[in-house]
């Protein structure tokens, strides 16, 4: 039912579609799962969404994410503090964190997030949107209108891949096909079907996603009343089917379109000399008055409505009119900004605003309207500026200024009031900053000095590559988002005892290469990793199946991964052909990023 690749990470919908045939006969074949929510009279969990009812079908078990701590490196690091072993201070409060899940009323907390009144200037964005986006459009280069031609097709849902493992949705739950591999054969058959209704004028629906969650790294003395982790709403199989068949090619498309005045940066990783062209980008034909890195509070329940639809609008502009194609941008905004939420206690809500992490269209269409309401905002007040965006992440380029030079503190205020009255959106000022500098070099960054963007600061060596803090190494070893052995007080037998060896060195060696440009977290990872090989275990001679599952939470995949790294650290020829391997598309002058590659010998002599 449906193959699964050597990694065990997507499966091909070519070979499930041979599966179909043989559904009926397994009992599955009556999909409509049309629900006709009741009136539910007990207590909302979410004041501020509208409930549409209530349903016994939509209940279902939230099982809080776990993890531990890793009481290796906790072990490691407490005797390189006593010993003085490592080169940087430990940071205030390390060891009284912890990696802390989302409760339920920390659910209804996330959503009540897509409820409530936010301030939206409506006859600002109604003057300026169209020409806006037309400015957009130019800025993404010389193209044509139409970059899609046939894309409406039963052919291309064939083209679709999906994680394997990751749950298909609550009704297939309800019918015990948890995973979408397996139901995945059954999902394809009412997604051609809609293709057929789209195309005779009927909007496809789906039903309601469920909440899911992502924990994150608190301080245990945190006071009370703060909401815990991450929202994730788990979509239907059969709307993550829909939605990539737009979703998925656009982002491909868009990978390639020029940044030099801003756009979308769908795709940017650290590695292929990404952060050096963006550097290049940014830094334009004449230096930059200043740069604001911003982070927002809650970017995904905030953005407006509006905003979404006008981004989807540019971005259904690229696709060929077609027989259904109406039918087709209609559903998908209805999904996306009327999103049907079932809670775990059976209430189903509906949001009117936000882009739900989780659908295929998150960060395609979160980044696009990012871009458009900073241009927006750039347009409010004044400002000769270019933004690069990333979902919720933004770098601003501030080129000209209306007049004087205001500090850095003013101008990052100007914008913060900007947001807030034209979209309602929140600057976080304790994590956003204004800086004259685009990279720093050293042995490490330090912060507010350059700028960030996904985390990690622009250094330079030679070229510019991404360097995250010390801080953030430290915490991602001490406090894994995922453990494989999430029971501290469980004996382990001698094959898990070997796996967790293997654990350790292989996420060393992935955060090696992350945090490498970082000279204080190289140091560290090195340090470790020689004191996990004196511990007289012997890991597993290849990873196992479980283990090369995670190596996306460390910014890798199964096709990247060396084995000979469980015992011996990436080398230098490693990292560097990681980061400095060229992208084949149009935006890379390669014969100029070879030339750059050429200054990295200077820091391959001073780091060996």
């Amino acid at each position: 039912m449906g193959r699964v690749d050597e990694a065990g990470d997507s499966v091909s919908v070519v070979s499930s579609l041979m599966s179909v045939t043989d559904s009926s006969a397994s009992g599955v074949r009556n999909y409509d799962w049309v629900v006709k929510y009741r009136e539910f009279k007990g207590v909302r969990s979410v004041k501020s969404l509208p409930l549409l009812g209530f349903h016994g079908a939509c209940k279902y078990s939230y099982m809080e994410p776990t993890t531990i701590p890793s009481s290796l490196f906790q072990s490691f690091y407490a005797k390189a503090e006593t010993c003085a072993l490592l080169w940087e201070e430990s940071p205030e409060g390390i060891w009284t964190k912890e990696f802390r899940p989302p409760s339920v009323s920390d659910l209804a907390m996330h959503l009540e997030r897509f409820g409530g009144a936010r301030d939206f200037n409506t006859s600002f964005f109604d003057a300026n949107v169209r020409e806006t986006m037309t400015r957009m459009s130019r800025i993404e280069g010389d193209l044509p209108t139409v970059l899609v031609d046939t894309w409406l097709t039963t052919d291309n849902l064939l083209r679709v891949r999906v994680p394997s493992n990751t749950s298909a949705g609550i009704r297939w739950k309800k019918k015990q096909l948890r995973a979408k591999v397996d139901a995945l054969p059954y999902a394809l058959e009412e997604a051609v079907r809609d293709i057929v209704g789209l195309k005779e004028g009927r909007p496809y629906s789906t039903p309601p996603c469920f909440c899911a969650a992502r924990g994150k790294i608190v301080d245990i003395f945190k006071g009370p009343g703060k909401k815990e982790g991450r929202l994730v709403l788990v979509p239907d199989l059969k709307r993550h089917l829909m939605g990539s068949l737009t979703s998925v090619p656009y982002s491909k498309l868009v990978s390639s379109f020029s940044k030099k005045g801003g756009g979308v940066l769908i795709g940017m990783g650290n590695y292929h000399m990404n952060y050096s062209q963006l550097a290049e980008d940014i830094a334009g034909i004449k230096k930059p008055v200043a740069y604001l890195c911003v982070d927002f509070s809650g970017y995904d329940q905030t953005v407006p409505a509006e905003v979404i639809q006008w981004g989807l609008t540019r971005i259904s502009s690229r696709f060929k009119t077609c027989q259904g194609s109406h039918a087709y941008w209609k559903s998908e905004l209805n999904h996306l900004v009327h999103t049907e939420i079932a809670f775990p206690t059976g209430e189903v809500y509906m949001k009117g605003r936000g882009v739900a992490s989780g659908d295929p269209w998150t960060s395609q269409l979160g980044s696009e309207a990012n871009w458009l309401m900073q241009e927006l905002a750039f347009r409010f007040l004044g400002w000769n500026a270019r933004a690069w965006t990333f979902g919720d992440d933004v770098i601003v380029a501030i080129d000209c200024l209306p007049e004087g030079r205001p500090s850095s503190a003013t101008l990052l205020t100007q914008y913060a009031t900007a947001m807030g009255k034209l979209f309602g959106l929140e600057v976080k000022g304790s994590d956003s900053y204004c800086t004259p500098q685009l990279s720093i070099s050293g042995p490490e960054p330090v912060e507010g000095k350059s700028v960030k963007f996904l985390s990690n600061f622009f250094m330079e060596v030679g070229v510019i590559v991404p360097a995250p803090e010390f801080a953030k190494t430290l915490e991602s070893m001490m406090y894994p988002e995922y453990n494989p052995f999430t029971n501290e007080h469980t004996e382990l037998k001698s094959w898990e005892v070997e796996e967790l060896l293997s654990f350790e060195l292989m996420r060393t060696s992935c955060l090696y290469i992350t945090s490498y440009w970082n000279e204080s977290s190289r140091h560290l990872l090195e340090q470790y990793h020689i004191w996990l090989l004196n511990l007289h275990v012997r890991p597993t001679p290849i990873p196992t199946f479980r283990l090369m599952q995670q190596l996306t939470l460390w910014d890798l995949d199964w096709t990247t991964f060396n084995s000979i790294w469980l015992t011996h650290l990436p080398s230098y020829a490693d990292i560097l052909k990681l980061y400095t391997s060229i992208p084949q598309h149009d935006r890379v002058d390669v014969g100029l990023a070879r030339a750059k590659l050429s200054r990295l010998t200077t820091f391959q002599s001073r780091s060996t």
